[in-house]
């Protein structure tokens, strides 16, 4: 078995001492790196009627926009994908016992099917990034700030998130596509 690492480097100084250190590194220039904030992306297209269900009886509307998402993804430019997930165990929630108690958290059927695509995803070999006591939100602003000669393009709803505005090579794209533009956040914030 070849154990093979991949590296998002930007100079060529990297390139060489990573090539040194580990020999089946890969390492990648000018990455165009696509964030996806899973747990947005699963809200926005889950529904309570479900209109697909498996031979069990159980609704698969979530999966089936799931794969047509990777469809969808199958065929754009991206040159690395992270899947940005919750971690069951939120930092903010120990120190702040109200941390989002006014949101309204779904159904049982909205978590079960979750189950579903995060077990598709992986099976695929596109597991979710998660990090134990924190939110999709942090790995999507670790990722912005750790590779800040990648294009970083996040797919979210989440308002929050156009904050990372403040990095030049961000940029945010709703779940159905549509861009949020630098000029637009400014405009209107």
């Amino acid at each position: 078995e070849v154990n093979i690492y991949v590296f998002l480097i930007d100079n060529q100084r990297w390139f060489d001492f990573i090539v040194s250190v580990v020999p089946n590194a890969r390492c990648v220039f000018n990455a165009n790196i696509l964030v996806l904030d899973t747990h947005s992306f699963y809200y926005q297209h889950y529904s309570e009627v479900s209109q697909y269900v498996d031979k069990l009886g159980r609704p698969t509307d979530l999966l089936k926009r799931t794969g047509g998402f990777i469809k969808w993804l199958l065929k754009q430019p991206y040159s690395h994908v992270v899947f940005a997930s919750e971690s069951a165990h939120s930092l903010r929630k120990e120190k702040y016992d109200f941390y989002k108690t006014r949101k309204n958290h779904t159904t049982k059927a909205f978590w079960e099917q979750i189950k579903i695509c995060d077990t598709f995803l992986k099976s695929i070999g596109l597991g979710p990034v998660k990090v134990l006591g924190y939110e999709a939100d942090d790995v999507v602003a670790s990722v912005t700030a750790m590779f800040p000669d990648a294009q970083i393009t996040c797919m979210t709803n989440d308002k929050d998130m156009i904050q990372l505005y403040e990095f030049a090579n961000y940029r945010q794209i709703k779940t159905d596509r549509t861009e949020v533009t630098r000029e637009s956040v400014v405009e209107k914030y």
